[in-house]
């Protein structure tokens, strides 16, 4: 009977040991191949003023003051008016009829809209957790900085982890001074300094993958 109990013991840790090799180790090889396959796709984007309608309907500002000019009504927007100024978007004033209150009547409204030129075609999305934005470079993972133990959730054996990587591909543009002016987002992701970011980790039967591309 004891003998039993070793060998069915023995080829448990065999099987064990069987798992834990190969793609689905729990190391920094494979943790930093899993990650930089989770964001080999994802790209840094630079959100613009207001949903998606408001980009050809106008977004609607007030005037700073009476009888204000169309360049005193654009500067309310000074990340826009960067973004015009290095080519990627164009900027019109439009005045549209406003309903008022019945003492006073309608009125007009300044609203400025904003084109897409064919510069900044290639990085423009409408997506769907910032908006309308410009979304350029690509993310690559240099070091894998600690991993927590794989243990089960949900079903799956599942580590967390923080890495430390960079953005690189960067378009000219996005070094613009008068554009990182007005970003602080953009000077700090496009800095040479590297970022620090954490993900999780499934393992599955291709062996670990990041949850943002796993599809669990």
């Amino acid at each position: 009977m004891t003998k039993r109990v070793i060998g069915a013991a023995a080829a448990a840790g065999a099987l064990f040991a069987a798992g834990c090799s190969g793609r689905n180790a729990a190391n920094e090889a494979n943790f930093k191949a899993a990650i930089n396959e989770g964001v080999k796709t994802q790209k840094a984007c630079l959100s613009l003023d207001g949903p998606i309608a408001n980009l050809s309907q106008g977004i609607p500002v007030l005037p700073a003051q009476n009888h204000a000019s169309d360049q005193q009504i654009i500067a309310q927007k000074p990340l826009l008016k960067a973004l015009d100024h290095v080519g990627l978007v164009t900027l019109q004033v439009v005045y549209r009829q406003q309903p008022g209150l019945p003492m006073f009547g309608s009125y007009k409204a300044p609203y400025i809209t904003v084109g897409v030129t064919d510069k900044g075609k290639p990085y423009f999305q409408n997506r769907s957790d910032t908006g309308p934005a410009l979304c350029f470079g690509r993310f690559v993972v240099d070091s894998i900085d600690r991993f927590s133990q794989p243990a089960s959730a949900m079903g799956h054996m599942v580590s967390q982890v923080k890495y430390t990587g960079h953005l690189e591909d960067l378009p000219d543009w996005t070094h613009a001074p008068e554009l990182t002016a007005q970003s602080d987002w953009l000077r700090k992701i496009t800095s040479p300094q590297k970022y620090s970011d954490k993900t999780v980790l499934i393992l599955t039967n291709k062996g670990w993958e990041d949850q943002r591309v796993a599809g669990f």
